[in-house]
């Protein structure tokens, strides 16, 4: 997209009549789809990051649940110990 912004208004001033209205009409059109992809990917990737961090905090709290449990057994098991 660099280039084609680059180089795209140099083509569009070589180029006679409406031919010129063309490349700039093309270039313009290209822009808003880049755009709307991108966009489209921003949107996609934070969705992405925010299913990871719940992941995430599900993963902690089933790990601190787990260590209760262990802790609550070996409590228990030392009760029956005695």
């Amino acid at each position: 997209m660099d280039t084609l912004n680059e180089e795209g208004p140099l083509l569009a001033g070589l180029s006679p009549g409406h031919s010129s209205l063309k490349v700039d009409d093309v270039i313009s059109k290209d822009n808003k789809k880049f755009s709307a992809v991108k966009e489209q990917i921003e949107k996609r990737a934070e969705k992405i990051k925010l299913q990871r961090t719940k992941s995430c905090e599900v993963s902690m709290r089933f790990s601190v649940v787990c260590v209760l449990v262990h802790v609550l057994v070996g409590i228990k098991m030392l009760k029956c110990v005695k």
